[in-house]
C-alpha cells in the first residue's frame, strides 16, 4: 500500500471431501457438487469398482436434489452443474468400462429443453435464415446490377421463386430493424 501498511488477508482453503452431498445443499454449497465425484478418483483409476454402486446411488441423490432445486436456482445454473457434474464423472472414469456402463450419462437427459437453450436456438435459427436470406439477395441483385439479366431469370438459376426474394428481403428488413443481425434481442 502506499502509506506503506500492510493488509495480511488469508484465504480459506474448501476441501471438497471435507462436506457430505447433504452438507452441500443444505449449506448451500452448489458450486462444489460438479467435483464430489473426485473423492473417488483414485479408486475408480486404480480400478476399485465395487464403489461403482454407492457412487451411482450418491448421484442419483445429487441429481434428484438439484432438479429440487431447480425452482430456487436459475436455469443456467441448474444446467451448468448438471453439465459439469457429469463432464466430471466423464474424466474420472475415462478408460475404465465398466464404470463407463454402470455410471453411463447418469447427469444427462436430465433437462429435456430449457428456456435459454429455446432463446439461443431460435436466434440461431433467424441467424441462419439471415444469412441465408442475404446471400439469395445479393445473388440475385448482383446477376441483375452487373449481368443485365431479369429478376425473373436471376432468381431462376437461384432456384428460388420471385416471391422466395421478396419474402428474403422483407425477412432481412425486419431482422434488421429489430437488430437480430447484431443479436441485440437475444
Amino acid at each position: 500500500m502506499p502509506s506503506g501498511q500492510k493488509v495480511l488477508y488469508e484465504v480459506p482453503i474448501v476441501q471438497v471431501q471435507n462436506f457430505s452431498k447433504e452438507d452441500m445443499f443444505k449449506k448451500r454449497l452448489l458450486i462444489l457438487i460438479p467435483f464430489y465425484v473426485l473423492r473417488y478418483e483414485k479408486d475408480i483409476k486404480a480400478g476399485k469398482n465395487e464403489i461403482l454402486g454407492k457412487l451411482k446411488k450418491e448421484y442419483e441423490y445429487i441429481k434428484e436434489q438439484l432438479m429440487a432445486e431447480g425452482s430456487t436456482i436459475n436455469e443456467p445454473r441448474l444446467h451448468y452443474d448438471l453439465a459439469l457434474s457429469q463432464k466430471t464423472l466423464d474424466y474420472v472414469g475415462k478408460g475404465n468400462e465398466e464404470y463407463k456402463e454402470r455410471m453411463g450419462n447418469i447427469m444427462g437427459g436430465v433437462i429435456l429443453e430449457m428456456e435459454s437453450d429455446k432463446i439461443w436456438d431460435k436466434a440461431w435459427d433467424k441467424s441462419g435464415q439471415y444469412a441465408d436470406s442475404r446471400r439469395q439477395i445479393l445473388c440475385v441483385d448482383n446477376m441483375v446490377k452487373k449481368m443485365n439479366m431479369s429478376l425473373e431469370k436471376a432468381c431462376e438459376i437461384q432456384n428460388i421463386t420471385v416471391d422466395n426474394y421478396q419474402n428474403a428481403i422483407k425477412l432481412v428488413h425486419e431482422i434488421e430493424e429489430n437488430g437480430m443481425s447484431r443479436g441485440d434481442n437475444l
